[in-house]
């Protein structure tokens, strides 16, 4: 900032140069720019419809935002299951969608069907926030529990599963 009065636009904020003091400085005019992110969206995730997980494959859950986020830490979001619980984020910052994985481990069993528990996601000592350092709004939709989505050591005959690699 060099010439008070001067407006720019940074993004959706309109920004003014001010002098506080002796120091000359960027004042945000209205906070328009500074609305936090929110949640649109929170799916799981597959390549296709899966009737079953193996142990050992990947579950992965993808939360879409209303606009891009930059994530510090590790943020965790929770499935609804009798036996699985926490996934880990993973990756997306920087854009609208972020990915949490959890990779199944031998004992893992949901033979009831999973789904992933609404306003479960949580900082973990980390942020999401919008690219100018607002905080971002956690709230969301869960996923109801489907019997379509279970998990286990071999699939029963007759059901399709699924290996989900994550992009």
């Amino acid at each position: 900032c060099s010439s008070t009065g001067k407006i720019v636009v940074v993004g959706t904020a309109r920004l003014v140069c001010a002098k506080v003091d002796n120091t000359k400085v960027w004042v945000a005019l209205d906070s328009s720019g500074f609305k936090s992110p929110t949640i649109t969206s929170v799916v799981i995730a597959s390549n296709i419809t899966p009737d079953y997980y193996l142990q050992g494959q990947i579950i992965n859950v993808l939360v879409t935002f209303d606009a891009g986020v930059v994530v510090t830490g590790s943020p965790q979001i929770f499935l609804d299951s009798t036996s699985i619980g926490r996934m880990n984020y993973a990756g997306g910052s920087g854009g609208q969608v972020l990915l949490f994985s959890y990779p199944t481990l031998a004992g893992d069993v949901d033979s009831v069907g999973f789904g992933l528990k609404a306003n479960s996601l949580v900082l973990n000592g980390g942020t999401i926030n919008s690219s100018n350092g607002t905080p971002a709004t956690l709230t969301h939709s869960g996923v109801n529990k489907s019997a379509t989505r279970k998990l286990g050591p071999t699939a029963p005959s007759g059901t399709t599963t699924v290996t989900t690699v994550a992009t």
